[in-house]
């Protein structure tokens, strides 16, 4: 039982520290650029052809993936900024689909996502399958 919990204990003092070394990174890039609010961000995008929608959704979809008190910006990258993967980026596709009502991906109809480098990428991915639907705008 002691080398269960000693197993236990270890693994939390390393995820820990997984977080506490992807905060300090983080801070690190972020102090070389802005930040933007949800409504910059939203802008930024809409600047680059972007449907609000699109921009909104991607927001809310890597908000969480950022340490406290650090903005995303569109440019931040997934696997340097984030430390996000390939099977992360796929997974939160499939929830902006969702979100979106883009029809999901099946085996008849099935998508296929390009390299997706930065957050703009991932709202470029999806932008193509956005186009001619009829869609609320989401609220923040």
């Amino acid at each position: 039982m002691t080398g269960f919990l000693f197993a236990i204990g270890l693994a939390v003092l390393a995820g820990w520290m997984a977080t506490l070394w992807l905060d300090r990174r983080q801070r690190a890039q972020a102090g070389q650029r802005l930040g933007l609010s949800a409504d910059d961000f939203a802008r930024s995008l809409a600047e680059r052809g972007f449907a609000p929608e699109i921009a909104h959704c991607v927001h809310a979809l890597v908000r969480p993936y950022y340490a406290r008190g650090i903005a995303p910006h569109p440019d931040d990258s997934f696997a340097d900024f984030l430390s996000i993967d390939a099977e992360e980026i796929e997974f939160m596709a499939a929830h902006a689909f969702k979100t979106l009502g883009i029809p999901e991906p099946s085996l008849r109809n099935p998508v296929r996502l390009p390299e997706i480098v930065t957050v703009a990428d991932f709202a470029a991915a999806l932008q193509p399958h956005r186009a001619g639907l009829a869609i609320e705008p989401l609220h923040h």
